[in-house]
């Protein structure tokens, strides 16, 4: 275990210089930056022989079709994905984007080193320290700021990104909720390793 912890710190501080290289390049107008999103309703989409389709909500309107054989022709419309290009010229969405992948980085060394300070006390035989509890409430947090970050960020670049079409920009990754979960279970990991400790304390008193 702690030879793998070892090994992802070497990885993580070679993954941290090149996403620091790039971002300074790419914060600066320089170099190509692209966000994923979704394309904004209602839309149309015009084929080539002329039939259109409108998208709204739950709704779909199929114009030049055919009656009766609209879905056999097209199928399912749903979300429309995107990969859209940062202009070179949107310093705000850049540096957005920037400080994101940055807290990203921030949070992945919290929880890290919160991880290699538990695993430590353990090989050194003191599973219930008492820096345990607090590594893990750190690393907890580490959890929890991944899906913040990620949320606050989503609502500020959908608000400096410069389109000419409607979108919603979507960051994917790991479920909101299932890394609430996880951080929610390693919250009350603290809670038993805290327990653990203060009944050490105690036997100690009394003996």
């Amino acid at each position: 275990m702690d030879t793998g912890i070892r090994f992802v710190r070497y990885a993580l501080i070679f993954v941290t210089i090149l996403v620091i290289v790039f971002l300074g390049v790419a914060v600066s107008g320089r170099g190509s930056m692209s966000v994923q999103a979704h394309l904004d309703d209602p839309f149309f989409l015009e084929l080539a022989d002329g039939r259109r389709v409108g998208i709204s909500g739950n709704s779909t309107t199929f114009e030049n079709f055919e009656i009766g054989r609209e879905p056999e022709v097209l199928g399912d419309v749903g979300p429309v994905g995107l990969t859209i290009n940062v202009s070179r010229s949107d310093t705000d969405s850049r540096f957005v984007i920037g400080a994101i992948v940055l807290g990203w980085l921030a949070a992945g060394w919290l929880g890290l080193h919160s991880l290699g300070r538990v695993v430590t006390e353990t090989m050194a035989g003191h599973t219930f320290s008492d820096e345990s509890p607090a590594s893990l409430r750190r690393l907890g947090i580490a959890i929890l700021v991944v899906p913040a970050i990620g949320l606050i960020g989503t609502f500020v670049i959908n608000r400096t990104i410069e389109t000419d079409v409607p979108i919603s920009v979507a960051f994917s990754g790991t479920s909101t909720w299932v890394l609430i979960a996880v951080a929610v279970g390693v919250f009350a990991l603290a809670e038993i390793f805290g327990e653990a400790v203060r009944l050490r304390e105690f036997e100690e008193l009394t003996i």
